[in-house]
């Protein structure tokens, strides 16, 4: 721990959960608390940036911490949906990001997504994703097509669409559903729980002309993409074997 604002944190959430606690500091900014109940007690791993939360966020914390409240408190999660990503590791984060692909140059594709759909005035940067490993990938049958990063002001496109296969239409529809994730922000219900893909997201994605025929291609050849995927997981373990 760096400084006296972690010491400060990781003495109080021990002090709220007994003395068998543990509370350890992490730098992971997608997941920024879990936690794992057992006989020896409660094992907690914290994102550091709680470290700069005030005394009512970190009570609310500790309350979830201790199974006293069974949602995530609103306050811890407005707390987490305000921070943003560090200077330098955003500089990290952004480098040596690919849009030309085999097939298609994401920045092309975007720039028309932009001008068809949002007359020119919304653009973030955009890249290709990288190849998940076996470990990493989704499980349960399921694929992230796309996804918008708020910190970097990033879209970032799954390679399995990067092929011959898949209609331009369809990768243009993916990108501007991407889009409107950066334009509407994460709508609330009245609870404070997310809601990405409300009732105005859902209009607006309607809005695109090649909606309907973008939704019946996925349901007819998710199975295609599957193949795709697998190919690419196949063929970056067997470049990593021989180095």
């Amino acid at each position: 721990m760096n400084n006296l604002f972690e010491h400060a944190l990781v003495n109080t959430l021990k002090e709220a959960l007994g003395p068998s606690a543990q509370v350890t500091l992490t730098d992971n900014r997608r997941t920024f608390l879990s936690i794992v109940r057992g006989k020896s007690g409660v094992h907690a791993r914290i994102s550091r940036l709680f470290s700069m939360a005030d005394q009512t966020t970190i009570h609310s914390l500790a309350q979830f911490l201790r199974g006293e409240t069974k949602k995530l408190p609103l306050t811890v999660r407005k707390f987490i949906d305000t921070q943003s990503l560090p200077q330098e590791a955003r500089k990290k984060a952004l480098k040596g990001l690919r849009t030309a692909g085999e097939v298609y140059d994401l920045k092309d594709l975007a720039e028309s997504v932009n001008r068809r759909l949002f007359n020119g005035e919304l653009s973030c940067k955009i890249a290709w994703g990288d190849i998940p490993s076996r470990k990493t990938r989704r499980r349960g049958g399921s694929i992230m097509l796309g996804s918008y990063d708020k910190d970097l002001d990033l879209i970032r496109i799954h390679p399995a669409l990067d092929n011959t296969d898949a209609p331009r239409f369809f990768v243009e529809h993916v990108i501007y559903h991407e889009l409107l994730h950066k334009k509407l922000g994460v709508a609330r219900d009245e609870e404070g729980r997310r809601r990405p893909h409300g009732a105005e997201f859902r209009r607006m994605e309607r809005l695109d002309e090649n909606h309907p025929v973008a939704r019946e291609w996925e349901k007819k050849n998710i199975s295609l993409i599957f193949k795709v995927r697998r190919k690419l997981i196949k063929r970056q373990d067997a470049a990593r074997r021989g180095n």
